[in-house]
């Protein structure tokens, strides 16, 4: 599992890259499409990537999509050269579009989001505390529990 990158953190090494001879490049395969709230889950962190990848749900629907965002100064391919599994699959750039329509036109799902995440968030916390482990880590629908015994673990999925 990807992990969401927390706001001080996150912030820390984006300024770091100012100013440097670097690309900041965000792998949002894993978090982003809304699954931490927003659409990308750096966005609360003020990050601003150079580029990003995304894939997986993407595609909306199911089907398989793969696409790289960057910033213009960046964009040097022609058409071809850059490619991957996913890419050029027009059914599923189809439905990327259909479902980026009605989902993200507002931030209606992004709302949406909160409240199965904050009972996932209660769940986990309950779990957590039964077995004596840290409080849960996450936003949106992405969370976990942070497991620093591995008895701990074997007893808190025994018990799932």
């Amino acid at each position: 599992m990807g992990s969401t990158a927390e706001t001080s953190a996150g912030t820390s090494v984006a300024v770091m890259r100012r100013g440097a001879a670097s690309v900041l490049v965000v792998d949002g395969i894993q978090m982003g499409c809304g699954r931490t709230g927003p659409f990308f889950s750096f966005e609360e962190a003020g990050i601003v990537p150079d580029l990003v990848c995304l894939s997986k749900s993407i595609g909306g629907y199911g089907t398989p999509m793969a696409l790289t965002l960057m910033r213009p100064e960046y964009d040097l391919w022609k058409p071809g050269e850059h490619n991957g599994t996913f890419r050029g699959y027009n059914p599923a750039s189809v439905t990327a579009t259909r479902a980026l329509e009605p989902y993200w036109t507002d931030a209606t799902l992004e709302a949406r989001t909160a409240a199965p995440g904050e009972r996932v968030r209660r769940a986990l916390t309950v779990t957590a505390r039964r077995h004596g482990l840290p409080d849960p880590r996450g936003r949106g629908l992405a969370w976990g529990l942070p497991f620093d015994r591995p008895v701990a673990a074997q007893a808190a999925c025994e018990a799932a």
